[in-house]
């Protein structure tokens, strides 16, 4: 229902303290897996906000330059 044109969604409640996107990044550009968890409809990396967490290629699922982290 509160999805975009392209499937993406209006807005989102995360679970814990997010560290959110520097001004000007949008978030699928800071967190890796933000679009492979919209896609999927949330069946993939439901997990993706976890900034400092590690993937399968050890690589953190965001992009620490382009988050502000509290």
């Amino acid at each position: 229902y509160y999805k975009t044109k392209t499937n993406k969604p209006w807005g989102l409640l995360i679970p814990t303290n997010f560290n959110h996107p520097i001004e000007t990044v949008d978030v699928k550009n800071a967190y890796r897996h933000y679009l492979d968890w919209a896609e999927s409809n949330g069946t993939k990396y439901a997990d993706w906000y976890i900034w400092d967490k590690k993937d399968d290629t050890n690589t953190t699922y965001a992009d620490e330059t382009k988050i502000i982290k509290h």
